[in-house]
């Protein structure tokens, strides 16, 4: 999930830079996306559940 892992790098640059301007900057947004993820604990159990989607994929074939 692309919001995992904006929180993941986030975390990490913090880590490899400890750049706290730039991470308050970024602090509600990473608010937002935490609030996000957790919404999608269906079950309680503290963690987001991954919710799969049905796609029929079409094979495309490109002759050059």
């Amino acid at each position: 999930d692309i919001n995992l892992f904006l929180i993941l790098r986030t975390a990490r640059y913090f880590c490899t830079y400890h750049n706290q301007t730039e991470i308050a900057a970024l602090w509600p947004r990473m608010q937002k996306v935490m609030d996000w993820v957790m919404s999608r604990d269906f079950s309680g159990k503290g963690l987001p559940e991954q919710v799969s989607f049905s796609i029929i994929f079409t094979v495309v074939h490109i002759h050059c």
